[in-house]
């Protein structure tokens, strides 16, 4: 049987050496560091969450204080002169 390897089984161990071990599993290490890196970035923005997040009712709050302050700045803004009323220069 050509390209086979009568030592690899149906799983992904290989079999050989001295006294019959059972040699582990090749492992990517670019793939473990991103791994790693994914799981480390997730722990971090889960902490930032929790320390800089803000509620729904703290959000809206803001947005309902912020309309609020504009709407009383613009009723008091007065109106401008139209240019009929302006003094004309002589």
């Amino acid at each position: 049987m050509i390209g086979l390897d009568p030592l690899v089984g149906p799983g992904s161990a290989r079999k050989g050496g001295k006294d019959g071990q059972v040699m582990g599993d090749v492992v990517n290490l670019n793939q473990f560091r991103k791994q790693r890196a994914r799981a480390a970035s997730a722990k971090k923005a889960g902490e930032n969450r929790a320390r800089y997040g803000r509620t729904k009712d703290e959000k809206t709050r803001q947005v309902t204080e912020f309309d609020r302050v504009h709407r009383d700045l613009d009723g008091k803004q007065l109106d401008k002169p139209s240019p009929e009323d302006a003094p004309k220069a002589r």
